[in-house]
C-alpha cells in the first residue's frame, strides 16, 4: 500500500500501519527479508524493521522449519497491537511493541530486530498526519452542522412567520364575518348610518383579509425560496439526467442514426447561423418527434445530444462556430416521479415548471451543495419549495458562468402528453394550458437572441402539431426509426435461432416487442416459433394491456385493409371507429417523413396481427389473414407454398378496395415496379377474389387466382370497357413474356433472386424482387424474405 498523501481519517492510517507490521512479521523463505519485500508495504519504513527466522541444521543443510500449527505467528493478534500502539500514542517506549508482539509468540521462533529511531520516526509522521486528518474533518463537519442549524433555523423562522400571516389572515377573516353581521343588524333596524358604518367596517375587513393572504403568499415564497437562492448563488458542477431508458434495448447499437443526422443537419446549421442575429421564430427550428409507446421516443432523446454534436462537427468544418461542438444537456421528463403536480398550486408556471427540472438533474453532481443549503432530497418536497421566480437562465448562469454565451445546450423533453391540456390542445381554450405553455417556454429558450446556443426536441404519444397551429414557429418532425438490427458494438445480441431472422422481420422495428423476443430466446434458446411468439405476446399483453382491446371485429377488418392496401389516411380521420395514431404497437408513416402534411399511412407489425388473431373474441373470418403462420416454419418451406402465399396475398390485397370500386394499377399493386409507366395510372374495376388453382397457362406450372366466374386468370376489367385484363401471377425467374400470357394481359413476376427489373419491351409488367418486398407485402415481408431465401425453384 502506497503511503497516503492526502487527508484521512487516523483510523485508516492505523490500519495502514497494522497491515504494514503484519507484512513485515511474516515468515520468510531467505534468513533476512528483503528490505524491498516491505517497502512496497509502506514506503519510508526501509531498513527500518529487520524480520529474521531461525534456520535449524539438519545434515549440515539450512532449510525452512515449519512450525507446528500452535507454533504460528497469529498476525491478527499483531495487526491488533499495532492499531492499539498507535490509537494510545503509546510511541515513547518502543520495547513496548517488541513485549507485544512476543506476547503472540511465546515460544520465541521469531527474531525481530528494530531500528528504533527510524520506525520512532516513521510512526510519529503517520500520527501527526492521521491527527490532522482528523481534525481537518472534525472541523468540516462542525461547519456543516452550524450551517444546517443556520439553515435550519431560517426555515423555522420563516415557518412562524407564515404561521403568523395565517393567523393575521383568520383574524382578518373573523373581523369580516363580524362586520357583516352588524350591517345585517344595521340594514334590519333600518338605521341609514348605522348601515353606512357597518358597510365601511365590511370593506376594510375585505381589505384587511385581502392584504392578510398577499402578505400569507409572499412568506411562503420566501420560505420556499431561501434555499434555492442560495443553491443558485454556488458555482454547480453539471450533472447527467437520469435514464430516460432503463431497459435491456437502451444498450443495443442505435439504429437509423446516419437518416437523423441527415434529416438534422441542415436544421441546425440554419439555427447557427440566426442564433444571436434576431428571435424570429420561422429562423429557429423545435425538433419534434411523436409515436406510440415502446417505439423509441425515449432513445431518440437520449441520441439527440450525440446527434446534435455530429451536426455541429459538420458544420464547423465550413464555418467558423460560434458556440461550443460539446453540448451540455437537459432531459426533462414529464413521466413517472417527474409528473407534473397540481398546477395551480404545486407547478405555477410553465417557465418553473421547465427549470425545477433542469435543477433537479443537478442534484447528483452537487450532493454537498445540496446538503448544505437545505434543498429537499425529495422531488414532491423539492418541486413546492422552489423558487416562484426560478426560470432556465438561473439554472444555465450557475452552471456555465462565465462560458454562458459561448455554450451549446441540449433541452429534451419526454412524455409531453402527460401536461394537462394535451388532449385540448387543439381547441382554443388549449393555450392557456400547461401543454401549450411548456411548449412555448421552449420555444422562448430556442428563439431567444441571448446565450446559450440552445438546441430543442420535445416528444409525445401523438402529433403534437396541433398544439403549435397558432404559432408560426419553424418545426422539424422527426420520424422514429424501426430497429432493424439487434446488436451491441455491432455484435449480434440475439442468440442463434433458425427463424431468428423472421421474428426480428415480424416484430416490425418494435423496441419493446425486440425487447420481449430477446427475453424469450434467452430463456427459451431451442423451443420453436410459435413457442417462442407465444412467449413474446404474453409479454407484449402485459406491457400493453390495451393494444388488443379493439372491437368491434368490423373496426379491426378496416384497420387491416387500409394497412395492406397502403391508403393514404388524414391526420385526426378514424378508420370505422378507430384512431390508428392511439392505437398501441401501431406505427404511422407520414408521407415524405413530415407529419406537416397530415397524411399517413398504417405500418403494422406482424407481431400486432397475431396478438388480434390468437385471440378467442374474434371470429373465423379473420383467419385468411392469418398468412403463412408460424406453425407452417417449423419445417422447410416449399416452392408451392411460395406461390400459395403470393396468391393469396394478392387475394388480400384484393379484398382491401371495395367491391367494384375503380382502382389504379399503382395502388393496387403498391410497392411494385410497374412498367411503363403509363400502366401505374390505368384505372381498373377491383374485384374481390376467391382464391383458386387452375391448370397451367405454359409447359410450366403457374398459379392463378381467378374471380368469381372468370374464366381463366384474375379479371380486372378496365374502366368503360367490357374486355377482361388477366394478371398472370408468375412466381418464376425466367420466363418468356410470350410463354406467360396473352399479349394484351398483364404479367406480374415476383422473383426470388434477382433485384433486375427486366425489359418489358413496352408490354405490361409487374415486378416484384426482394428490393421490393417491405413496400410491396407490408407486414407480411418477412415471410416473403424467409420463403425466398430457404426454398429455390
Amino acid at each position: 500500500m502506497a503511503m497516503m498523501r492526502t487527508r484521512t481519517k487516523s483510523r485508516g492510517m492505523c490500519l495502514c500501519l497494522g497491515i504494514a507490521l503484519a507484512l513485515l512479521l511474516q515468515p520468510s523463505t531467505e534468513s533476512l527479508l528483503d528490505s524491498q519485500d516491505f517497502a512496497r508495504g509502506v514506503p519510508g519504513l526501509k531498513d527500518s524493521i529487520l524480520v529474521a527466522k531461525r534456520h535449524p541444521l539438519h545434515a549440515g543443510v539450512a532449510r525452512r522449519a515449519r512450525p507446528a500449527q500452535e507454533d504460528r505467528l497469529d498476525l491478527e493478534k499483531v495487526v491488533a497491537e499495532a492499531k492499539r500502539v498507535v490509537d494510545n500514542g503509546t510511541l515513547k517506549d518502543m520495547r513496548v511493541v517488541i513485549r507485544r508482539v512476543k506476547l503472540v509468540d511465546p515460544a520465541g521462533k521469531w527474531k525481530v530486530r528494530v531500528n528504533k529511531p527510524e520506525l520512532e520516526k516513521q510512526l510519529r509522521k503517520f500520527v501527526a498526519e492521521a491527527k490532522a486528518a482528523k481534525t481537518a474533518l472534525e472541523e468540516d463537519l462542525l461547519l456543516a452542522r452550524q450551517q444546517r442549524k443556520t439553515a435550519q433555523r431560517q426555515v423555522e423562522s420563516a415557518q412562524r412567520q407564515v404561521e403568523t400571516a395565517q393567523e393575521q389572515e383568520a383574524m382578518a377573516v373573523r373581523r369580516l364575518a363580524g362586520a357583516a353581521t352588524v350591517l345585517e343588524t344595521a340594514e334590519d333596524s333600518g338605521n341609514a348610518t348605522k348601515v353606512q358604518e357597518a358597510e365601511r367596517k365590511v370593506e376594510k375587513a375585505k381589505e384587511e383579509v385581502k392584504e392578510a393572504k398577499a402578505s400569507g403568499r409572499t412568506k411562503e415564497s420566501e420560505a420556499r425560496s431561501s434555499w434555492c437562492e442560495k443553491l443558485l448563488a454556488k458555482k454547480l458542477k453539471f450533472g447527467a439526467a437520469d435514464q430516460l431508458l432503463a431497459t435491456v434495448g437502451a444498450t443495443w447499437d442505435y439504429c437509423g442514426k446516419e437518416e437523423l443526422r441527415e434529416r438534422m443537419q441542415i436544421p441546425i446549421q440554419k439555427l447557427h447561423e440566426q442564433k444571436g442575429k434576431n428571435s424570429d421564430k420561422q429562423l429557429h427550428p423545435l425538433f419534434i418527434a411523436f409515436a406510440g409507446p415502446g417505439q423509441g421516443k425515449s432513445r431518440l432523446l437520449t441520441e439527440f445530444p450525440g446527434l446534435v454534436e455530429q451536426c455541429l462537427q459538420n458544420v464547423s468544418e465550413r464555418q467558423k462556430l460560434k458556440f461550443s461542438k460539446e453540448t451540455t444537456s437537459f432531459m426533462i421528463s414529464c413521466e413517472n416521479a417527474l409528473s407534473p403536480g397540481d398546477w395551480a398550486t404545486e407547478e405555477l408556471n410553465a417557465q418553473r415548471f421547465v427549470a425545477c427540472r433542469m435543477l433537479w438533474q443537478l442534484r447528483n453532481a452537487n450532493k454537498e451543495a445540496f446538503r448544505e443549503v437545505g434543498a429537499p432530497a425529495d422531488f414532491a418536497e423539492f418541486r413546492v419549495e422552489c423558487s416562484d421566480s426560478l426560470v432556465a437562465e438561473d439554472v444555465f448562469a450557475a452552471v456555465l458562468c462565465d462560458e454562458l454565451n459561448n455554450s451549446t445546450v441540449v433541452i429534451g423533453v419526454d412524455g409531453m402528453q402527460g401536461l394537462p391540456g394535451f388532449t385540448d390542445r387543439s381547441d382554443a381554450v388549449g393555450k392557456d394550458l400547461p401543454f401549450y405553455q411548456v411548449m412555448q417556454e421552449v420555444c422562448r429558450l430556442v428563439n431567444q437572441k441571448e446565450g446559450p446556443f440552445v438546441v430543442a426536441c420535445v416528444a409525445a404519444l401523438q402529433n403534437v402539431k396541433s398544439g403549435l397551429a397558432g404559432s408560426p414557429q419553424a418545426r422539424v418532425f422527426l420520424e422514429l426509426p424501426r430497429v432493424t438490427a439487434v446488436t451491441r458494438n455491432k455484435q449480434p445480441v440475439l442468440p442463434g435461432h433458425r427463424l431468428k431472422d423472421l421474428l426480428i422481420e415480424d416484430m416490425g422495428g418494435h423496441g419493446r416487442a425486440l425487447e420481449c423476443l430477446l427475453e424469450a430466446l434467452m430463456e427459451m434458446p431451442n423451443a420453436a416459433a410459435t413457442a417462442l411468439v407465444g412467449a413474446v405476446m404474453r409479454q407484449l399483453r402485459q406491457k400493453y394491456p390495451d393494444a388488443i382491446q379493439l372491437e368491434p371485429e368490423a373496426d379491426l377488418k378496416e384497420l387491416l385493409r387500409a394497412a395492406v392496401s397502403g391508403r393514404w389516411i388524414w391526420s385526426g380521420d378514424t378508420v370505422g371507429n378507430l384512431d390508428p395514431e392511439k392505437v398501441e404497437l401501431i406505427r404511422v408513416k407520414f408521407k415524405d417523413g413530415d407529419p406537416s402534411q397530415c397524411l399517413y399511412r398504417i405500418d403494422l407489425p406482424y407481431i400486432w396481427l397475431h396478438l388480434m388473431l390468437s385471440s378467442p373474441k374474434f371470429s373465423d373470418d379473420l383467419q385468411p389473414w392469418n398468412l403463412m403462420d408460424y406453425h407452417l416454419f417449423e419445417s422447410e418451406p416449399t416452392w408451392q407454398q411460395w406461390e400459395e402465399f403470393n396468391a393469396r396475398f394478392r387475394v388480400l390485397r384484393a379484398s382491401a378496395f371495395e367491391d367494384g370500386q375503380v382502382v389504379d394499377i399503382a395502388d393496387l399493386h403498391r410497392g411494385a415496379v410497374i412498367q411503363p409507366d403509363s400502366l401505374k395510372s390505368t384505372k381498373v374495376i377491383n374485384r374481390h377474389l376467391q382464391f383458386a388453382k387452375s391448370g397451367t397457362l405454359t409447359d410450366k406450372r403457374v398459379l392463378v387466382v381467378n374471380a368469381a366466374g372468370a374464366p381463366a386468370a384474375e379479371e380486372v376489367g378496365a374502366e368503360g370497357n367490357h374486355h377482361t385484363i388477366s394478371e398472370c401471377l408468375q412466381c418464376k425467374k425466367g420466363e418468356s413474356r410470350l410463354e406467360a400470357c396473352d399479349k394484351a394481359d398483364i404479367l406480374v413476376l415476383l422473383m426470388t433472386t434477382t433485384n433486375t427489373v427486366p425489359q418489358s419491351g413496352g408490354q405490361r409488367l409487374i415486378f416484384v424482387s426482394e428490393a421490393q418486398y417491405q413496400e410491396y407485402f407490408g407486414f407480411y415481408a418477412g415471410r416473403a424474405f424467409y420463403q425466398t431465401r430457404a426454398a429455390k425453384p
